[in-house]
């Protein structure tokens, strides 16, 4: 009760956040995610510090790699020691990957207003299943006005970005129904985001945005020929070089303002859940190996 639900709380394996909240996890922090971090932290020097030119890329990575060690640091984590190991090759893809985020969305960026990275958003919420209210807090990567239409989805539209690094790209079924991505659309509507974090000013922007999952593996040409349907939904040749269609890249939600209670009722399902202590496991054949907190995980075998 009172407690701060995060995006962290309401994703994925809710035994896997028991354990977090307990402090049952390992501490370690492996190569995909630290690629993540660092590609976060790359893209957010690039657009803090207008970094608009391809070639500005390493630089920009070699000081985002500064920041995210110290954070890490600063939370007791440290890398395993098979991050260590491809550390070098972790750099090197973050480097690639930004100078093609900067050469794909440079020009269009600078037609735009950068509203903030890594902003802090909050949202209380009320709901008839709830004894109290729910908290909500997070950061989102990018927030951004599109005052010119450069994204081509409309004059001065308000655009959340979530900047991810998956094997896989997600598929639209999954998008659709993703809470993370829900709660932030709903909190942008109804929450508000931090504009001054030394005089503590908040505002409450009251407009519900474009969210997207921007799957940054994406940004990579094709590496070898491919037949796939292009941004107009044509079936099209790609060759070894070619971008990627941006429809590839920036996966547009679409969510809609009418679906604004049933988000609230999920949030609040999963709030009374953990309120009542149930945390349910959601094995995964990948996932659970990878678990940080695998070894604390209740098992069904001879242990």
């Amino acid at each position: 009760e009172g407690r701060e639900v995060h995006t962290s709380d309401i994703q994925g394996c809710a035994r896997r956040v028991q354990h977090r909240l307990l402090g049952e996890f390992d501490p370690g922090v492996p190569g995909a995610m630290f690629r993540g971090l660092l590609a976060g932290a790359s893209l957010e020097r690039v657009h803090n510090e207008h970094r608009w030119e391809p070639d500005l890329a390493p630089e920009a990575v070699a000081l985002a790699l500064v920041d995210t060690k110290a954070k890490m640091v600063s939370e007791g984590r440290s890398l395993t020691d098979g991050a260590i190991k491809n550390l070098d090759l972790t750099v090197s893809e973050c480097i690639k990957m930004c100078g093609f985020y900067i050469e794909r969305w440079g020009k269009l960026f600078k037609r735009c207003v950068l509203i903030g990275c890594e902003l802090p958003i909050r949202w209380e919420m009320e709901h008839p299943i709830l004894e109290e209210p729910v908290k909500f807090a997070s950061h989102l990567d990018l927030l951004f006005r599109d005052t010119t239409n450069a994204l081509g989805m409309g004059e001065n539209r308000l655009h959340l970005w979530d900047w991810k690094w998956h094997k896989q790209s997600p598929s639209y079924a999954y998008l659709i129904r993703n809470m993370q991505m829900a709660c932030y659309y709903v909190a942008m509507g109804k929450g508000a985001i931090l504009r001054n974090e030394k005089h503590d000013i908040w505002e409450q922007p009251k407009e519900y945005p474009v969210v997207s999952w921007v799957h940054l593996p994406a940004l990579m040409p094709y590496m070898r020929k491919t037949v796939t349907k292009g941004s107009d939904g044509e079936e099209k040749v790609f060759i070894k070089g070619d971008e990627r269609p941006l429809d590839r890249i920036v996966r547009n939600i679409g969510h809609s303002p009418e679906m604004v209670p049933h988000i609230e009722t999920n949030l609040a399902q999963h709030v009374l859940s953990m309120r009542h202590g149930i945390f349910l496991p959601s094995p995964d054949p990948v996932g659970c190996s990878l678990c940080p907190s695998e070894q604390w995980c209740q098992r069904y075998d001879y242990s």
